[in-house]
């Protein structure tokens, strides 16, 4: 409020005019309400603005307030009287909102009085456990307090029911007509049958040199699936980047077709190099390549050494799990007495398909290899090296992955020479000769997703 000295003398004038004379001193914008009434004397000399402003609302019984910049002034009645009306106001619009809740409990105990109805759901392919909870949620239900001491929990109190009936894998669902129109709807959109997937592996073991060569040679034929009966195949040096030359049947070179399929150039340096987990793509779409002729032709001649050619099939986002090897004895004693003990010695491939398109599809790839290690023994027990490697990897429908770097150093020396001879002290060695030779080891795993699409597919997968 304005603290303006003020000089005022008047006789037997109304209040309006007092207050109209002292807003325009202090140049302010009033409002008076009709019903102040009175008559005053003023005679004041240099007194602050507010306290006379203040002494008149007082001795009159009048209040005030400011609305943006205007000063109302209203008489004590008329301010109790606007009071009560906004406190009813108030009183109307939460005595609206009860009424609202009070109607939706009303409204759902209503519901809740529907009848129950039963209906047994044969499930095909969901898992009953999963669904069973899933839907429970879709029952009606209330939040009721815990009878408990201090305790301010809710729980959901369902209305009607959801068993499992394991033995025919059945659901007997309880609910009113209304949560069963909304369930079963759910349950035919989520018990639907689950896509398959056909891992085809092929794990060998060969010496650095030959694993090199298969990357480079890389082969196999294959039929074209455009419709063309073409026949390609894959093979000649590393030339770039972009792939290895491509030759038809008769060993010429033909074009690369990026959209033929995609071709990565082996071997994949890492690979070479022994230097850790290396992951290469074969090829795509070109057709399903045979891996059997030139591995089986390579094993034939003794270059390389199948150790398995697993095929196994998963559901989509299922663990599929292919595992090989022996149980490898070995001898504690404790406290006098000998007691053997197996462990496992073995290759193990973990796969996880995702299934992204018709023809796309994730893999998530676990290796573990264990390796008996005799050069270094533990009262006689060999010790056990142990290789994992995982990786995830994204390709077409049919197309190959090569998982290498699992390697190890193979060891070997002997002595040749002429019988008798080669034992003469101080001149056997004329007659012999001694060699010490290291070789590189290297596991290959190739793996090769196919999308079990139709019936058929999944018959000759079965057979």
């Amino acid at each position: 409020m304005p603290e303006i000295p003020v000089t005022m003398r008047m006789h037997s004038v109304s209040v309006h005019v007092v207050l109209r004379t002292l807003a325009r001193i202090a140049n302010i914008n009033i409002m008076l309400n009709e019903s102040i009434s009175g008559m005053t004397n003023v005679d004041i000399k240099n007194v602050p603005w507010d306290q006379v402003f203040l002494s008149l609302i007082d001795s009159y019984g009048l209040a005030y307030d400011f609305s943006g910049k205007i000063l109302r002034v209203v008489t004590v009645d008329d301010l109790n009287a606007k009071k009560t009306l906004l406190e009813a106001k108030q009183e109307f619009e939460q005595s609206k909102k009860n009424h609202a809740v009070v109607m939706s409990q009303i409204k759902k105990k209503q519901e809740m009085l529907e009848p129950l109805l039963t209906k047994i759901v044969k499930i095909h392919y969901a898992d009953l456990k999963v669904l069973q909870l899933n839907l429970k949620k879709y029952l009606k239900g209330d939040e009721e307090k815990i009878e408990e001491e201090n305790s301010t929990d809710e729980k959901k109190v369902f209305y009607g029911s959801i068993m499992a009936d394991e033995f025919s894998n059945s659901l007997i669902i309880q609910a009113t007509k209304t949560d069963l129109n909304k369930i079963m709807p759910i349950i035919k959109e989520l018990d639907k049958a689950i896509k398959q997937v056909r891992i085809e592996a092929h794990i060998v073991e060969a010496n650095s040199d030959i694993a090199k060569e298969l990357g480079i040679q890389w082969g196999g034929v294959g039929l074209n699936e455009n419709g063309d009966n073409n026949r390609y195949s894959i093979g000649g040096d590393m030339v770039s980047a972009s792939g290895s030359p491509m030759v038809d049947v008769d060993g010429n070179v033909v074009a690369y077709d990026p959209n033929a399929g995609a071709i990565v150039s082996l071997p994949i340096d890492s690979i070479a190099s022994g230097q850790g987990l290396a992951l290469g793509l074969l090829a795509e779409n070109i057709g399903k390549f045979r891996l059997y002729a030139q591995l089986s032709a390579l094993e034939q001649e003794g270059e390389i050494n199948i150790l398995s050619k697993p095929s196994i099939t998963t559901m989509d986002n299922r663990k599929a799990t292919i595992k090989s090897g022996k149980e490898v004895p070995f001898q504690t004693i404790s406290d006098g007495e000998t007691t053997v003990e197996f462990k496992e010695a073995v290759i193990k491939l973990a796969v996880v398909p995702h299934i992204i398109s018709d023809n796309i599809i994730k893999l998530e790839i676990e290796t573990h290899k264990d390796e008996l290690d005799w050069a270094n023994t533990v009262n006689g027990n060999p010790t056990i090296i142990t290789k994992n490697a995982q990786t995830n990897v994204t390709l077409f429908n049919g197309q190959t992955t090569v998982i290498g770097g699992l390697n190890k150093e193979k060891h070997t020396n002997g002595e040749a020479g002429i019988p008798g001879l080669k034992n003469i002290p101080g001149l056997g060695w004329l007659f012999k000769s001694t060699n010490d030779n290291k070789e590189m080891e290297e596991l290959l795993i190739f793996i090769t997703p196919y999308i079990l699409k139709e019936q058929n597919d999944i018959n000759t997968s079965v057979n």
